[in-house]
């Protein structure tokens, strides 16, 4: 595989295929394995570390609790955390370390002869050694995500966590996979993308088999790699991950700087005054209660009960319309950062934080009525905000367009912190007692805010 090129890019290409119901279960087989593998790892890798310590922190039961039952009652201390304390670890060995990232590499094999021979679990047989490799790696990947976290401060670390059969999203990652298409009796697989002529019409997937597949458009650079993915609405999908892309045209902009800003009433505005908003989605809302209601109703909706066919049948019908509503706001928010980085000399937004906006106990929002108050949290939560700058920062970068993102000054005196919903933008009016605009003198916050991020970029 040869090395990154200067002034080239990293894409991922998402493809639409329709496996058989063979090819399902292959693809199944292969998610199982990986999931397995994974969580095999990070018992491994925990234990190791834990042999490495004299003494364990271990919690404390909550007075009057049972410790036999399955699942006791744990103490918590006057801040909400849990209680924990120091005992011998009896495993304790002074010569052990810590597994790493290559001692898991070698112990891939083991663990798939072991469950195979003794455990009698036959799918990793036919599972995809390169995806096993690339459990193994993205385990890695947690760990030194979990260890960066930590150093950095600020907020829980995330410990790496075990993988669940449950998850509805389900993918395993695999570099075998090569573009195809039927020449007669034999297949044509695409040794490269470059010149690339005609109509390809399947995947080739290893252990799977070629996969029909939907391309809309060929990929351009060189393969690394290719995601296998399975959406919980029975849909499933190749991502092709290319390196070496070519960089888009440079932009030729029709128009002047711009600002943006961010809001609940209106999705964004700009600081030329256009006002933009997210797709209505009122009608696909309302079925999808619809559905869920009914969903409620099916056997297996309750906690312990078996899932019978209508439930999961329900279940595809619910999950259909969750991704029509997802697919539609993910078109806007392409839409509108692709039009920012195309038509302007410069783009500058607002720093938004969804997570600090959707705090209740905030003074801004402490006199909003309850179902106001979750109109103006779903409207946060639908907008995408810290999408929208991501999005602009790397479409703007490609096309030598200048980003600035602008914190947000706020009454909180915190970066991204919830804005002063129901308040005058002097502060000094709140939603049951609102301001006389002459008396007041403030302006419209909206107006204004668009125009800050325009003249704070500049």
């Amino acid at each position: 595989m040869s090395a990154e090129v200067p002034g080239t890019r990293r894409l991922s290409y998402k493809y639409r295929i329709y496996p058989t119901a063979a090819q399902k279960e292959a693809i199944q087989a292969n998610i199982d394995a990986c999931r397995y593998v994974y969580n095999r790892l990070l018992r491994m890798r925990i234990d190791s570390y834990q042999a490495t310590k004299p003494t364990l922190k271990e919690h404390v039961l909550a007075p009057g609790a049972d410790p036999e039952s399955e699942r006791p009652e744990w103490l918590r201390g006057e801040d909400g955390e849990w209680v924990y304390e120091e005992v011998a670890n009896p495993g304790y060995d002074p010569e052990a370390k810590p597994l790493t990232k290559f001692d898991c590499s070698k112990l891939v094999r083991v663990i798939k002869t072991q469950a195979v021979s003794e455990d009698g679990r036959f799918f990793l047989k036919e599972a995809d050694s390169s995806a096993l490799i690339y459990a193994n790696n993205n385990l890695d990947a947690a760990y030194q995500a979990f260890f960066r976290r930590a150093k950095q401060g600020g907020g829980k670390p995330g410990f790496p966590r075990f993988k669940s059969c449950k998850n509805p999203m389900r993918a395993y990652k695999t570099s075998g996979a090569v573009i195809s298409r039927r020449a007669g009796e034999k297949w044509e697989k695409l040794k490269s993308f470059d010149g690339v002529e005609g109509k390809w019409t399947h995947i080739y997937l290893p252990k799977v088999g070629f996969v029909r597949v939907k391309i809309h458009r060929m990929p351009q650079g060189e393969q690394v790699s290719c995601a296998v993915r399975a959406e919980a609405d029975g849909t499933y999908f190749a991502v092709v991950n290319v390196k070496n892309a070519p960089m888009p045209e440079a932009a030729a902009p029709v128009a002047g700087p711009v600002g943006i800003t961010f809001g609940v009433s209106h999705w964004a505005v700009d600081s030329d005054g256009e006002v933009r908003d997210l797709p209505d989605t009122s009608d696909l809302e309302r079925r999808l209660v619809r559905e869920k209601r009914r969903l409620s109703r099916r056997k297996g909706a309750r906690k312990g009960e078996t899932k019978s066919a209508n439930y999961e049948k329900q279940r595809l019908k619910v999950a259909r319309i969750e991704a029509k509503i997802r697919r539609r706001r993910e078109y806007a928010v392409h839409g509108l950062t692709s039009e920012l980085s195309k038509t302007h000399e410069a783009v500058a937004s607002r720093e938004m934080a969804s997570k600090n906006m959707l705090e209740r106990d905030l003074r801004a929002t402490e006199n909003i009525p309850r179902k106001a108050r979750r109109a103006i949290n779903k409207g946060i939560a639908e907008g995408s905000f810290a999408e929208v700058n991501r999005q602009l920062a790397y479409k703007c970068a490609w096309r030598g367009v200048p980003f600035a993102l602008v914190p947000s000054p706020t009454t909180s005196g915190r970066v991204g912190a919830a804005p002063s919903a129901g308040r005058c933008t002097t502060g000094r009016a709140t939603a049951r007692r609102t301001c006389s605009k002459r008396a007041c003198g403030c302006s419209p916050r909206r107006k204004n805010s668009s125009k800050y991020r325009y003249w704070s970029g500049n």
